[in-house]
């Protein structure tokens, strides 16, 4: 799935809803080249440390690729510390 930069963009500047919620999921447990745009799309899109949590947890299910769940544990590590801390 390739992200062209008007749908990088529009993704960004609409509410989180079940599609997009969807997406990101698929985008995350697919490879790691696109789990790292999700993850970029999810930082620049304002979305709560909740909404990030909840799509992370739900791609970590689906993540088959040690990697990839790697790199989605280390994302959920991150926005927990910021969670607990205030960061």
């Amino acid at each position: 799935m390739k992200l062209t930069e008007e749908k990088l963009y529009k993704l960004i500047q609409e509410e989180l809803d079940y599609d997009k919620q969807q997406k990101l999921i698929k985008l995350l447990s697919s490879n790691i080249e696109n789990a790292n745009v999700a993850i970029d799309i999810m930082d620049n899109a304002g979305l709560s440390v909740e909404d990030q949590m909840f799509v992370l947890n739900a791609a970590l299910k689906n993540a088959k690729k040690y990697d990839l769940r790697k790199l989605i544990n280390d994302k959920l590590d991150e926005l927990t510390d910021e969670q607990d801390f205030g960061l």
